[in-house]
Protein backbone atom coordinates (compact mmCIF):
# COMPACT_ATOMS: atom_id res chain seq x y z
CA UNK A 1 0.00 0.00 0.00
CA UNK A 2 3.03 2.40 1.15
CA UNK A 3 4.25 1.85 -2.67
CA UNK A 4 0.71 3.05 -4.23
CA UNK A 5 0.81 6.10 -2.57
CA UNK A 6 4.70 6.84 -3.74
CA UNK A 7 3.88 6.39 -7.28
CA UNK A 8 -0.14 8.20 -6.90
CA UNK A 9 2.28 11.37 -5.76
CA UNK A 10 5.31 11.13 -8.35
CA UNK A 11 2.24 10.74 -11.32
CA UNK A 12 0.44 13.73 -9.77
CA UNK A 13 4.45 15.66 -9.64
CA UNK A 14 5.02 14.69 -13.31
CA UNK A 15 1.78 15.81 -14.40
CA UNK A 16 1.87 19.54 -13.02
CA UNK A 17 5.86 19.71 -14.22
CA UNK A 18 3.86 19.04 -17.81
CA UNK A 19 1.29 21.48 -17.41
CA UNK A 20 3.51 24.10 -16.08
CA UNK A 21 5.99 23.39 -19.47
CA UNK A 22 2.86 23.41 -21.87
CA UNK A 23 1.71 26.99 -19.92
CA UNK A 24 4.59 28.21 -19.53
CA UNK A 25 5.07 27.63 -23.73
CA UNK A 26 1.69 29.02 -24.32
CA UNK A 27 2.35 32.31 -22.55
CA UNK A 28 6.02 31.96 -23.96
CA UNK A 29 4.19 32.23 -28.37
CA UNK A 30 1.71 34.64 -26.66
CA UNK A 31 4.34 37.13 -26.01
CA UNK A 32 6.36 36.67 -29.03
CA UNK A 33 3.02 37.01 -30.90
CA UNK A 34 2.54 40.54 -29.33
CA UNK A 35 6.02 41.89 -29.94
CA UNK A 36 5.78 40.65 -33.66
CA UNK A 37 2.19 42.58 -33.87
CA UNK A 38 4.41 45.64 -32.72
CA UNK A 39 6.98 45.77 -34.75
CA UNK A 40 5.13 44.72 -37.67
CA UNK A 41 2.64 48.19 -36.99
CA UNK A 42 5.86 50.00 -36.62
CA UNK A 43 7.02 49.00 -39.81
CA UNK A 44 3.69 49.26 -41.62
CA UNK A 45 3.82 52.98 -40.01
CA UNK A 46 7.24 53.88 -41.72
CA UNK A 47 6.37 52.01 -45.24
CA UNK A 48 3.38 54.29 -45.02
CA UNK A 49 5.04 57.38 -44.04
CA UNK A 50 7.59 57.22 -47.11
CA UNK A 51 5.14 56.21 -49.55
CA UNK A 52 3.57 59.77 -48.52
CA UNK A 53 6.67 61.63 -48.67
CA UNK A 54 7.61 60.67 -51.54
CA UNK A 55 3.78 61.10 -53.13
CA UNK A 56 4.40 64.50 -51.60
CA UNK A 57 7.63 65.26 -53.69
CA UNK A 58 6.54 64.17 -57.04
CA UNK A 59 4.85 67.33 -56.64
CA UNK A 60 8.19 69.32 -56.47
CA UNK A 61 9.67 67.48 -59.88
CA UNK A 62 8.83 70.88 -61.54
CA UNK A 63 10.81 73.28 -59.33
CA UNK A 64 14.03 74.51 -60.90
CA UNK A 65 16.10 75.35 -57.90
CA UNK A 66 18.87 76.08 -60.01
CA UNK A 67 17.32 79.43 -60.99
CA UNK A 68 16.99 82.59 -58.52
CA UNK A 69 14.45 83.32 -56.24
CA UNK A 70 12.29 85.27 -57.89
CA UNK A 71 8.61 85.37 -57.53
CA UNK A 72 7.26 84.94 -61.14
CA UNK A 73 3.91 83.89 -59.47
CA UNK A 74 4.27 80.14 -60.07
CA UNK A 75 3.48 78.55 -57.08
CA UNK A 76 4.51 75.26 -55.72
CA UNK A 77 3.32 72.30 -53.42
CA UNK A 78 3.87 74.08 -50.38
CA UNK A 79 2.26 77.01 -48.70
CA UNK A 80 4.96 79.62 -48.88
CA UNK A 81 4.64 83.21 -48.85
CA UNK A 82 6.49 83.90 -52.10
CA UNK A 83 7.36 81.55 -55.08
CA UNK A 84 11.00 80.25 -53.74
CA UNK A 85 9.11 79.89 -50.34
CA UNK A 86 6.53 77.65 -51.86
CA UNK A 87 9.16 74.83 -53.38
CA UNK A 88 10.37 73.87 -49.69
CA UNK A 89 8.91 71.10 -48.38
CA UNK A 90 10.11 72.95 -44.50
CA UNK A 91 6.54 74.66 -43.49
CA UNK A 92 4.58 72.44 -45.50
CA UNK A 93 0.97 70.97 -44.14
CA UNK A 94 2.12 67.81 -41.86
CA UNK A 95 1.46 64.77 -43.28
CA UNK A 96 0.18 62.87 -40.42
CA UNK A 97 -2.35 66.28 -39.36
CA UNK A 98 -0.37 67.58 -36.64
CA UNK A 99 1.15 70.37 -37.65
CA UNK A 100 4.11 71.29 -40.48
CA UNK A 101 6.88 69.47 -41.57
CA UNK A 102 10.45 70.70 -40.73
CA UNK A 103 12.95 69.94 -42.96
CA UNK A 104 16.76 70.34 -41.66
CA UNK A 105 18.16 72.02 -44.26
CA UNK A 106 15.53 74.43 -43.94
CA UNK A 107 13.89 76.99 -46.34
CA UNK A 108 15.37 75.10 -49.63
CA UNK A 109 13.94 73.64 -52.44
CA UNK A 110 12.67 70.22 -51.19
CA UNK A 111 14.30 68.86 -54.01
CA UNK A 112 17.99 69.96 -53.27
CA UNK A 113 20.63 67.93 -53.41
CA UNK A 114 21.55 66.38 -50.25
CA UNK A 115 20.60 64.39 -47.66
CA UNK A 116 17.06 66.22 -45.72
CA UNK A 117 15.98 64.62 -42.86
CA UNK A 118 12.25 65.75 -41.16
CA UNK A 119 11.48 66.21 -37.37
CA UNK A 120 8.30 66.85 -37.63
CA UNK A 121 4.93 66.45 -39.44
CA UNK A 122 5.46 63.05 -41.18
CA UNK A 123 5.28 60.44 -38.24
CA UNK A 124 2.77 60.32 -35.06
CA UNK A 125 4.63 61.57 -31.90
CA UNK A 126 5.18 58.68 -30.01
CA UNK A 127 6.93 57.08 -33.12
CA UNK A 128 9.90 59.84 -33.36
CA UNK A 129 9.57 60.23 -28.94
CA UNK A 130 12.01 57.65 -26.97
CA UNK A 131 12.02 54.42 -27.32
CA UNK A 132 11.57 54.21 -30.86
CA UNK A 133 13.09 57.44 -31.94
CA UNK A 134 11.91 57.41 -35.67
CA UNK A 135 13.10 59.44 -38.11
CA UNK A 136 12.67 60.47 -41.88
CA UNK A 137 15.15 61.12 -43.97
CA UNK A 138 15.42 61.29 -47.75
CA UNK A 139 18.52 61.73 -50.43
CA UNK A 140 18.52 63.76 -53.61
CA UNK A 141 20.85 63.28 -56.07
CA UNK A 142 21.03 64.76 -59.39
CA UNK A 143 21.15 62.48 -62.57
CA UNK A 144 21.43 63.19 -66.58
CA UNK A 145 18.92 62.28 -68.75
CA UNK A 146 19.84 62.66 -72.43
CA UNK A 147 17.46 62.60 -75.47
CA UNK A 148 17.44 63.31 -78.55
CA UNK A 149 21.07 62.46 -79.87
CA UNK A 150 23.88 59.69 -78.93
CA UNK A 151 26.63 59.83 -76.32
CA UNK A 152 30.39 59.72 -78.36
CA UNK A 153 32.33 56.85 -76.60
CA UNK A 154 34.76 59.78 -76.25
CA UNK A 155 33.00 61.39 -73.45
CA UNK A 156 31.66 64.51 -76.09
CA UNK A 157 27.75 64.92 -76.86
CA UNK A 158 26.42 65.00 -80.52
CA UNK A 159 23.09 66.79 -80.60
CA UNK A 160 21.58 65.86 -77.46
CA UNK A 161 19.68 67.47 -75.55
CA UNK A 162 20.16 67.04 -71.40
CA UNK A 163 18.14 67.31 -68.08
CA UNK A 164 18.78 66.83 -64.89
CA UNK A 165 16.15 65.15 -62.59
CA UNK A 166 16.15 64.19 -59.09
CA UNK A 167 16.68 61.21 -57.88
CA UNK A 168 15.08 60.38 -54.68
CA UNK A 169 15.68 57.30 -51.76
CA UNK A 170 13.71 57.84 -48.42
CA UNK A 171 14.71 56.38 -45.39
CA UNK A 172 12.72 55.95 -42.02
CA UNK A 173 14.84 54.88 -39.10
CA UNK A 174 14.13 53.89 -35.66
CA UNK A 175 15.39 51.81 -32.44
CA UNK A 176 13.77 48.66 -31.77
CA UNK A 177 13.48 48.20 -27.44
Amino acid sequence: MDGERGSTFIEVSIAMLLVAIVTSSVFSVAITARQGGGRAMRRLIADQAARQLTERLKGYVTGDDSQTAIDWGFRGPSSGTTAAGNWTINGAAAINDDGTITDSMGNVNALSVGTHTLTSGVLPAWFSAPPYNASVRYVVRRMELFSGGAMDPTGGVANTETRSIPEVDVYVDWDEP
